[in-house]
């Protein structure tokens, strides 16, 4: 970046003068409006954004022979400021990007971020002096960089770096249950800084993907996911790529619900076979639609019992399927015989089913509250990672939220002899996965 200032004795009116900013080429980019060198109080960018298509770019300057020291301050909607010091030594100019300044989150004096979801605003830069009769020196200039969006129009597939040179930079494709995005950087004559990132709706919604020197070629990203994952509703992946021509950036519209680090259990069906209790008086309802009308008085072993009871369905030895009567439409039906009740009762059924009444697999999950066929993406379980559906209500996942319980076949008395889903049981975990 290279200032010029000149001085002339010309009358007011006949001196006409255009400036602009070029690339390394020495090709023509955007209009730079000159200025006057004069004292005043501060200067005001009534509009600057970041977005939709392009991002606004300042350039300050201290013309003088003295140190400067300057006061950013940053407007922005709803009724956002954020504010930072500015030393300018003698000579020296520096670029203000509104984009690195809303993609890097930092934190001012006072504490105040820039939302990652800010697209427009106001800037206003002034001296430090609280006094208003402090005039300070100094030069600023506003350029906008323009990139093309996603999906690219036909024959406009990035920003013009010089004539008859297009650099893009783009986003094609994203899927996290592939764990790819694909984004095509060219031409492949350049290279350059290639960052690409995640942003969310909130403050804190934003996650580093990755950020290498490329050359102008075609890749295919990993979305990087682990249990250091940020929770969150991403909404935007964002792409830059800093040529020594022009800086680049696209978007591209993909929601990603990040849990964050969740807690993965298992549990199974319990096996009265696998069970050592001592007999117990239990009553079978044969036919559901009969309930009490259809009864038959039995024994079964007392802890197989209890864990029916309380886990919903298990297989029994000599009555197949049985369903825990809470599990039924039998609950609170009348004609119930005496001694029957809530803890000894059980319904059979012709298959193993959740509480979604659908058939758990080790494709199911399990979950408080649960969203019957809402699917979860598990990050690096297998790889790139493993879709399952919730068909189960999970009681115990209400203690350590997020947390999923696993179907596994594994025959056992206990529902929950299997422990953990292997090797951790934690892993980064997105919901409804595109």
């Amino acid at each position: 970046m290279a200032n010029i200032s000149y001085t002339s004795d010309a009358p007011c009116g006949p001196l006409l003068l255009s400036t602009g900013s070029v690339d390394a080429t020495g090709s023509y980019v955007f209009e730079v409006n000159p200025q006057a060198v004069e004292k005043g109080g501060g200067r005001v960018s009534e509009y600057w954004q970041v977005g939709a298509g392009t991002y606004t770019m300042y350039s300050v300057w201290n013309p003088t022979a003295q140190p400067k020291d300057l006061m950013i301050t940053i407007f922005f909607e709803p009724g956002g400021v954020y504010r930072y010091p500015l030393h300018l030594e003698a000579n020296a100019s520096v670029m203000i990007s509104m984009l690195e300044l809303v993609r890097k989150g930092d934190e001012d004096a006072e504490g105040h971020m820039i939302p990652a979801n800010t697209r427009m605003g106001s800037l206003k830069i002034a001296g430090t002096s609280p006094d208003i009769r402090d005039l300070v020196t100094f030069v600023v200039s506003a350029g906008i960089a323009q990139f093309c969006g996603n999906p690219c129009p036909t024959g406009s597939q990035g920003a013009s770096g010089g004539t008859g040179t297009v650099i893009k930079a783009q986003i094609t494709a994203a899927r996290v249950a592939s764990d790819v995005i694909s984004t095509p950087l060219g031409p492949t004559s350049l290279s350059g800084t290639f960052n690409l990132w995640l942003r969310g709706s909130g403050v804190s919604d934003w996650y580093a993907v990755q950020s290498a020197s490329r050359s102008g070629a075609s890749y295919n990203d990993s979305f990087n996911l682990s249990t250091s994952t940020p929770a969150g509703n991403y909404a935007t992946i964002y792409a830059s790529w800093a040529t020594p021509n022009l800086d680049v950036i696209t978007t591209y519209n993909y929601t990603m619900d990040s849990l964050g680090k969740t807690h993965h259990s298992q549990y199974n069906t319990p096996y009265e076979s696998q069970c050592s209790g001592s007999q117990v008086t239990a009553y079978i309802i044969t036919n559901l639609s009969q309930c009490y009308g259809s009864v038959k008085t039995t024994t079964l072993k007392s802890d197989f019992s209890s864990q029916v009871t309380t886990n919903g369905t298990g297989a029994s030895l000599r009555w197949n399927i049985v369903k825990a009567i809470n599990a039924t439409s039998c609950i609170g039906a009348g004609g119930a015989p005496s001694g029957a009740n809530s803890s000894n009762t059980f319904v059979q059924v012709s298959s193993i089913t959740g509480a979604c009444n659908l058939t758990p697999t080790t494709s199911t999950v399990a979950a408080y509250h649960h969203a019957c066929s809402q699917q979860i993406f598990i990050a690096h379980y297998g790889q790139p990672g493993t879709i399952k559906t919730v068909v189960d209500e999970c009681p115990r996942c209400s203690t350590d939220p997020p947390h999923y319980d696993n179907y596994s076949t594994s025959q056992a008395c206990s529902a929950f002899a299997v422990g953990d889903l292997p090797p951790t049981g934690y892993f980064e975990t997105v919901l409804s996965p595109q």
